[in-house]
C-alpha cells in the first residue's frame, strides 16, 4: 500500500483495516486509538478521496493505487464488487487476479450453466448478474459478471476466477440481513427461529462517554429531600471515560454507565413490513443502536418534552436512567450528518443517519414516520427504513425517532 501526500500515515493505517472489513471496534483495538478518533480518519479518508460509503472509499484507494486486491479482505471485496456493478455497469472497469483455471463456464442472460447443471444468479442489475459459487472456474462474461466473497470484480471480458468462500445472497451474512452484522459483536448475541431475528445486548456502549465511572464526585438532588451522589469511591477512571465537553458535571444524570448490570432483548421479522396503521412509541427503549446500548423516543417523561433534560446529555445524545444509558439524539461516536447505520427499532426497520445512502444527500420523499423505500449500503434492492430527523431540535440538535413507527412493534425486554 503506498501513501501520497493527501493522506496521512495514521489515514493509511485506518484505511488498511477498513479494507480488511475490520470494524471501527476492531480498528481501536489494533491500532490503540480511540473510536471518535478512527471515526474522523472515516470521515476525512470519505472526503480525500470523494467517496460516499466504505465500498466507495475501498474502490476510490484501489483505483488510485492506495490499495490493492491483495489488501482487501474478502468481505469488502463483495461490497466492492456490489458497488461496482450498481454503480458502473456495462463499463469496462476491472479488478482482478489470474489464477488457474478448471471448470469452464458461460453466462447465459442470469442463468450460468455447467453440464447439465444450472447455477442461478441471485441479483441481476441490467442484464449484469451476480455470481457465487464454490469452485474455482474460467468465465465468459457476456456482460458483468461479479466474483462475490471472492477476489475480483469482471467486467466485459473473459478471466480467470478463484471463489475462496461463497454465499447464496451478497446481502445476507451469517444467515440474516447484512446490517445486523454491524452490530457490535461484544455486545450482542444474535440468532434467528423460523422468520424471526433475535438481538440480545449487554446495553453497554462501545464508546467513550463522560457517563463511564469516574473519580469525579457528582450529586444531585432528589425527590423528598435526597441526595443522590455518583462516583463516592471510584479510585480509577473506566478505559472509556473522557471528560464532558456538551454537558457538565453539574448536569449529568445520576449513574455510570456500568452500574448496568442486565440485558435488553428484542425479536423482530427478518422481512418486517410496514402495517396499515402505524403505532406510537412508548417510554423506555423504543431500538437498539448498533453500539450496544438502547434508543428512546424524543421524551423523557409521560407527555414530558425532553427539552428540560437536554443539558444532562453527552456528545452522542446520551445519558444514564432509569435504568441503563440511551440515546435521544444523533450519536456522534459513529454518525455525524452522515449514512450510517444507526440501529433497528422494535417493528424491525433500521434506523440510518439523516443521509442517503441512494442518493448522496438528504432524503426528500419521507413519509410520517420519516421512512421511505430505497437501497441502503447493506441491501441489494430497495427496502423500507427510517432516517434520523433532519429538523432541528432547539436549533441544535437532532432527534434520532420522534414519530410513530411504521411496521408492527415488538416488545424490548
Amino acid at each position: 500500500m503506498k501513501t501520497n501526500n493527501s493522506i496521512t500515515r495514521r489515514e493509511s493505517e485506518v484505511l488498511h483495516c477498513i479494507s480488511k472489513g475490520l470494524s471501527t471496534k476492531e480498528i481501536t483495538k489494533q491500532l490503540y486509538i480511540s473510536k471518535s478518533t478512527v471515526e474522523t480518519h472515516r470521515r476525512n479518508l470519505l472526503i480525500k478521496l470523494d467517496a460516499n460509503n466504505s465500498a466507495h472509499l475501498i474502490f476510490k484507494a484501489m483505483t488510485e493505487g492506495l490499495l490493492s486486491i491483495g489488501n482487501v479482505g474478502m468481505k469488502m471485496t463483495a461490497m466492492v464488487a456490489l458497488f461496482v456493478i450498481l454503480t458502473f455497469g456495462n463499463s469496462n472497469a476491472q479488478v482482478g487476479m489470474n489464477v488457474d483455471c478448471l471448470e469452464s463456464y458461460s453466462i447465459n442472460d442470469t442463468l450460468y450453466r455447467t453440464n447439465n447443471d444450472s447455477i442461478s444468479t441471485i441479483l441481476t442489475v441490467s442484464s449484469n448478474a451476480i455470481h457465487t459459487n464454490d469452485t474455482d472456474s474460467y468465465y465468459s462474461a457476456g456482460d458483468t459478471i461479479a466474483m462475490i466473497n471472492g477476489f475480483e470484480v469482471v467486467v466485459g471480458s473473459s478471466y480467470c476466477a478463484e471463489i475462496a468462500s461463497c454465499t447464496s445472497d451478497p446481502c445476507i451474512v451469517n444467515g440474516i440481513h447484512a446490517a445486523f452484522d454491524e452490530f457490535d459483536k461484544g455486545s450482542y448475541t444474535i440468532s434467528t427461529s423460523g422468520s424471526n431475528v433475535t438481538l440480545t445486548t449487554d446495553g453497554l456502549p462501545n464508546h467513550t462517554s463522560p457517563y463511564w465511572s469516574n473519580t469525579t464526585e457528582r450529586c444531585l438532588a432528589g425527590p423528598m429531600g435526597m441526595t443522590l451522589c455518583t462516583n463516592q469511591n471510584t479510585t480509577v477512571n473506566h478505559p472509556y471515560f473522557v471528560e464532558p465537553r456538551i454537558t457538565t458535571y453539574d448536569q449529568m444524570a445520576p449513574g455510570n454507565i456500568d452500574d448496568f448490570n442486565g440485558s435488553y432483548s428484542l425479536t423482530v421479522p427478518q422481512s418486517p413490513v410496514v402495517a396499515n396503521t402505524s403505532s406510537s412509541t412508548g417510554l423506555g427503549a423504543i431500538g437498539l443502536a448498533i453500539s450496544g446500548s438502547v434508543i428512546y423516543n424524543d421524551e423523557e417523561g409521560p407527555n414530558i418534552p425532553l427539552d428540560g433534560a437536554v443539558g444532562s446529555l453527552d456528545y452522542n445524545g446520551a445519558h444514564t436512567g432509569p435504568q441503563s444509558y440511551h440515546y435521544h439524539l444523533e450519536p456522534e461516536a459513529w454518525s455525524k450528518d452522515d449514512n450510517q447505520l444507526i440501529g433497528v427499532m422494535a417493528d424491525g426497520f433500521f434506523l440510518y443517519g439523516r443521509k442517503c445512502f441512494s442518493t448522496g444527500g438528504y432524503p426528500t420523499d419521507l413519509d410520517a414516520s420519516n421512512g421511505h423505500t430505497s437501497m441502503t449500503q447493506h441491501s441489494c434492492s430497495a427496502e423500507y427504513h427510517y432516517h434520523i430527523e433532519n429538523t432541528p431540535y432547539l436549533g441544535l440538535y437532532y432527534i434520532l425517532f420522534p414519530y410513530d413507527y411504521a411496521g408492527s412493534p415488538s416488545n424490548i425486554n
